[in-house]
């Protein structure tokens, strides 16, 4: 079973995870490490790397933002942890999360490549299409 380390900036972390519990209960596989603007990046690399040890089988790491602190300490992780299957994907939303928890999908390259998709086709614009009932007049009835 694939361990789900969701990190970011600020509480983003544990905030996915409150949603997460909100919609599909609570969730013993899914780990989160808040990067706080207390922490230096040695204290995020050591609350990371805490958890990459605890997890037994494939590690999917999911992180806020391409560049940041936590994507970049997960992935000097992903190269110091040779004997771990880690996999590490930036630009984490929560259809991402919730799909990571509800798809099923064990093995770990195969779920980040089902998440980046998830990821992809959950961003859409609302546009209002057209209505073939006519609208109410205001003026009574």
């Amino acid at each position: 079973m694939t361990t789900i380390i969701v990190t970011g900036h600020g509480k983003f972390s544990s905030g996915m995870l409150t949603a997460l519990k909100l919609i599909a209960g609570e969730q013993t596989r899914v780990k989160t490490v808040d990067f706080l603007e207390t922490d230096s990046t040695e204290g995020l690399n050591q609350k990371l790397k805490a958890q990459i040890k605890e997890a037994e089988d494939e590690i999917l790491i999911l992180a806020d933002l391409l560049g940041g602190s936590p994507f970049k300490e997960s992935v000097l992780l992903k190269a110091e942890f040779k004997d771990k299957k880690i996999e590490v994907l930036s630009g984490a939303i929560f259809p991402m999360l919730l799909t990571a928890t509800l798809a099923g999908i064990e093995e770990v390259n195969e779920l980040a490549g089902e998440l980046i998709s998830e990821g992809k086709n959950s961003i859409t614009k609302f546009e209002k299409k057209a209505s073939h009932f006519e609208e109410p007049q205001e003026d009574g009835i």
